[in-house]
């Protein structure tokens, strides 16, 4: 069971403060990756976080419906527009009675007017030389999908290192064989060439068809040797 990350806003407070608790941790963007530590302590300790926040566990303990909600009541209390001018009386007044009250009109407001949702809503393509409208995913599923994107992208660095130590120890427990092979003659170099067809493009390369300078030839068997280590699966 995930430890909680934000404390429980009281149930007797009003609908006005209530949102402003959900609204500061919006615009906080939740302290993601945030330490405490570095986290304005004049903030209410209902707004701050009381463990850290990553991604897992935010999206565990504050589901991705409320999320959106949150975005679509902030979106409206900060528009200028007079389309919101009516909520944000509403709300400045403490006339809601319930979350779900400014969250009904908030929704309406932001998915007639809002650009974002409109044009998350449908998109415009061509099937067999005919214009269609596709619909996308609703609020919902777009942070879903900004999440699972962004945690891709993280994964893919995480991978590229991952592959770039391999690499890096690889030539550190082979330098002996390299340096073997920087010391062998034009034909001797071109004949071990010749043995690995996957050498043959990077021989290819004006500057390195011919290696016949230490300099070139260094240049040409380290991009081999990494090409090597590449394909011995590491």
């Amino acid at each position: 069971m995930e430890a909680k990350i934000f404390k429980d806003i009281p149930k007797d407070i009003s609908v006005k403060d209530k949102i402003e608790i959900l609204i500061k941790r919006h615009e906080n963007k939740y302290f993601i990756d945030k330490d405490l530590e570095s986290i304005d302590p004049s903030l209410s300790a209902y707004i701050r976080p009381i463990n850290k926040v990553t991604k897992k566990n935010l999206h565990l303990t504050v589901s991705y419906d409320m999320q959106a909600k949150v975005k679509k009541i902030h979106w409206v209390l900060t528009c200028e527009k007079k389309y919101a001018a009516q909520v944000k009386r509403k709300y400045e007044n403490n006339e809601f009675k319930s979350f779900k009250d400014i969250d009904k009109e908030s929704a309406l407001i932001y998915e007639k007017y809002c650009e974002n949702y409109c044009k998350s809503k449908a998109t415009v393509s061509s099937v067999n030389g005919k214009k269609v409208h596709r619909k996308k995913g609703s609020e919902v599923d777009n942070i879903k999908n900004d999440t699972a994107s962004e945690n891709s992208n993280e994964q893919n660095l995480i991978d590229q290192e991952i592959l770039k130590r391999k690499l890096s120890n690889e030539l550190k427990n082979n330098v002996d064989i390299f340096f073997e092979i920087s010391n062998l003659s034009n034909d001797e170099l071109k004949s071990r060439i010749k043995a690995h067809e996957r050498f043959d493009e990077i021989s290819k390369i004006p500057a390195l068809s011919n290696p016949t300078s230490k300099d070139s030839r260094q240049i040409f068997l380290t991009l081999a040797s990494v090409l090597d280590l590449i394909n011995k699966d590491i």
